[in-house]
């Protein structure tokens, strides 16, 4: 995940304080799905990015 965010600096250009990032372990196995309504839900922001753990980190992303 640190790869991930240092690659918004890196690719994006944009500074920390213009996003939020929300994780959360699935322990309860509720799947994608659900959880991302759910951390949608609690989004600040009027735009969401899902990225999962398969997604490259390179400048055209």
């Amino acid at each position: 995940m640190h790869a991930c965010i240092d690659a918004i600096g890196e690719n994006a250009g944009v500074d920390p304080s213009g996003y939020e990032i929300l994780e959360e372990c699935d322990t309860a196995r509720i799947g994608v799905s659900r959880m991302l309504k759910k951390l949608v839900a609690g989004s600040r922001a009027p735009t969401v990015m899902f990225l999962a753990d398969d997604c490259s980190r390179n400048p055209i992303f």
